[in-house]
């Protein structure tokens, strides 16, 4: 049986009673409801199969017929030169509870593989079917929806042979839903890109291998890596275009934990990771020129004691939230703004990078030569234990008052050594329209 066309209505077809395969070819889609009793393979060579009714596992009549559990439903073309996009969704209360086969990617081919839902409410590819995957793998829900994966992944030729070396992306353009997976994904991947919507951990710890290198964010929309109160350990989290963030979701406790040297890299503006972390190894944050990453949540001690936070790349950091992690803070280049407070670790500000906010600095900073102290976001006030300053100072003066505050000016409070050095800049900002008087004082450091 061939089912073809360019219509992207939902063409439904029913019951389909004989025929040694179901071929899906052209660009169109097609919706399959009928418990059918075909005993060949549904092989999805171009455009989309909805499935809109309950797939029973092998042997019993579904929209996948009835064949026996040695003929997995495929999903792409493996010739050469194929374009275009081979998908199937499953309709929301569906679950599938069938193993299924993505294709190998032929020589020249761009084809992408899709797997996920349409429509509402949640899809579920069911426990322990095994989904063999042999390419690049784009899973996805619905703006208003979620697809749940609790599959076994396997590469090209099974659960016996190699896992997939493959990239899982999650989301797509206009499909900004939830993707839940509630099985571990294999330390084989090459990538997890969250792309437009949620990818959400679900039943366990370490759902993504800390090996797999995470990408969260795009140019398509709002990207979230949520934890759903999980741990997750990452050496690698990358946050690109705009808007990607990890969270915890609504569900309480969880971590995301950076291991192995931790890296976390971001570029373009709007990211956030709200999450509680833990540094289980020294740990860089590498923010490129003109990007942004905001980190809310609390850094903390991880379970191999105390380790380092550094700050690279020309962009900006801020840490806003109470931040308990006892390793050294070095800010190697850029901006590290402190809009929270650092109870434990003291921070050096190496030649070429900037240490602002409005934060307090229980353990001392120091300022080395050609590095910046810059107190506030637009006047504020830092409060630290010990300062030393050996470099820049740049102080702002929008006003007379309030000390420390926006329209006021800048300052700064030492509740132990002050270590005076380097030079001092004052910039008077915009609001300073007239000279001012003499006599006029401000009390930049109080100690």
């Amino acid at each position: 049986v061939w089912l073809t066309g360019t219509s992207t209505a939902d063409n439904a077809i029913g019951f389909i009673a004989s025929g040694s395969n179901v071929i899906k070819t052209g660009p169109g889609r097609w919706q399959l409801s009928g418990l059918s009793t075909y005993n060949g393979q549904l092989q999805v060579l171009d455009g989309t199969v909805v499935v809109a009714s309950t797939v029973a596992t092998a042997g019993n009549p579904s929209p996948f017929g009835s064949p026996n559990s040695n003929v997995l439903p495929i999903i792409g073309d493996s010739a050469s030169g194929i374009t275009g996009t081979a998908a199937m969704l499953a309709i929301g209360g569906i679950e599938v509870n069938r193993g299924l086969a993505i294709a190998t990617l032929g020589p020249g081919s761009s084809q992408v593989a899709v797997l996920g839902m349409t429509g509402t409410g949640t899809a579920i590819f069911g426990s322990s079917r095994v989904i063999s995957v042999a390419r690049d793998l784009t899973l996805q829900a619905s703006n208003n929806g979620t697809a749940e994966f609790n599959s076994t992944w396997a590469g090209a030729s099974g659960t016996a042979g190699p896992g997939p070396a493959v990239v899982f992306t999650v989301g797509s353009a206009n499909n900004a839903g939830t993707v839940r997976f509630g099985s571990n994904l294999p330390s084989s991947l090459t990538g997890v890109t969250v792309a437009n919507g949620t990818a959400q951990m679900n039943n366990s710890d370490d759902i993504i291998s800390s090996v797999t290198p995470v990408t969260v964010g795009s140019t398509l929309g709002a990207a979230t890596l949520d934890l759903n109160g999980r741990s997750q350990s990452l050496s690698r989290l990358t946050f690109a275009g705009n808007s990607g963030s990890v969270t915890t979701g609504t569900a309480a406790g969880g971590r995301l934990r950076l291991v192995d040297s931790g890296s976390v890299s971001a570029s373009g503006t709007g990211h956030m990771i709200s999450a509680a972390m833990a540094l289980d190894d020294d740990a860089s944050f590498n923010v490129v020129s003109g990007g942004r990453l905001r980190v809310s949540g609390e850094i903390a001690t991880g379970s191999a004691g105390a380790k380092s936070l550094t700050k690279s790349g020309l962009g900006t950091l801020e840490l806003s939230g109470t931040n308990t992690y006892a390793g050294a803070t070095l800010v190697a280049a850029g901006s590290l703004l402190v809009n929270g407070r650092l109870t434990a670790t003291a921070v050096t500000v190496q030649s070429g990078g900037l240490l602002g906010g409005s934060g307090t600095f229980d353990a001392g900073i120091s300022v080395l030569a050609g590095g910046t102290l810059s107190p506030g976001n637009s006047p504020g006030l830092i409060e630290a234990s010990d300062l030393s300053l050996a470099g820049t100072t740049l102080m702002e003066i929008d006003g007379l008052s309030p000390r420390g505050g926006v329209g006021g000016y800048d300052a700064i409070d030492v509740t132990g050594l002050l270590t005076y050095g380097g030079s001092m800049v004052i910039d008077f900002g915009s609001l300073i329209t007239n000279a001012l008087p003499n006599g006029t004082e401000f009390d930049l450091f109080a100690f």
